[in-house]
């Protein structure tokens, strides 16, 4: 957290995150969580989900999906998947600090 006392010290302080390049890269994404008491207990397809096949995964309407992966290869995405959905492309710098 940072503390400034006057309006003049956050001028400085926003002008110099302005400069800083990590600043200006930096990534924000949402993160869905799923209530477990209105969760899915099925697939489409009628299969019982079991445990760990269902996340949240990010996407580029920024929205983010819950997905639901059943073992027969059923696929569900809540809420729907719509125009300019899509997945993420992965950058194998990201997470990766200067410190």
């Amino acid at each position: 957290m940072v503390d400034v006392a006057t309006p003049a010290r956050l001028r400085e302080l926003i002008l110099a995150a302005r400069q800083n390049p990590l600043i200006l890269t930096y990534s924000y994404r949402s993160h869905r969580e799923w209530a477990s008491s209105d969760a899915l207990q099925t697939c489409p397809r009628g299969h019982e989900l079991l445990p760990g096949r269902a996340a949240g995964r990010d996407c580029l309407c920024g929205l983010g999906h819950f997905v639901i992966d059943c073992w027969c290869g059923a696929v569900q995405h809540l809420p729907p998947l719509g125009p300019g959905c899509g997945e993420i492309p992965s950058d194998p710098e990201a997470g990766q600090h200067h410190w």
